[in-house]
């Protein structure tokens, strides 16, 4: 998480934007995705990391991705690499999409999860 950059006005922002998730199911691989700084988002948005090594899905043959417990997908047309559908085998699933530095997450979990889950939230602060 972090503090977006100050407005065209120069004002501050009072918020916090997430640009970096990581996930893993039950003795599955675990999956990071950091949104890009300015300077290095001029080829992907997105750093894709499972397991320590780095994901590119920017031709055909890499648009799905498996591995141990989990799948990742990103759509036919997608090039710049600023959506990420995240699949477990349990069910659950995320998708990640990316503008402007920050991250847009969508959790999805099928019914059976319902009252069966955790989130934990770590503090953050800002300043």
């Amino acid at each position: 998480m972090e503090q977006p950059p100050r407005t065209d006005w120069n004002q501050i922002v009072q918020a916090t934007a997430i640009t970096g998730v990581a996930a893993r199911d039950n003795g599955s691989e675990v999956v990071q995705i950091y949104a890009r700084k300015d300077h290095r988002r001029w080829r992907y948005r997105m750093d894709v990391i499972v397991n320590g090594f780095p994901c590119y899905f920017d031709t055909p043959e890499l648009k799905m991705q498996k591995f141990k417990g989990v799948t990742l997908f990103s759509p036919e047309r997608n090039h710049n690499q600023s959506e990420i559908d995240v699949m477990f085998e349990s069910g659950a699933g995320m998708k990640v999409s990316e503008a402007h530095g920050m991250l847009s997450i969508m959790v999805l979990l099928p019914p059976d999860f319902n009252e069966t889950y955790y989130v934990i939230f770590y503090g953050y602060s800002a300043g």
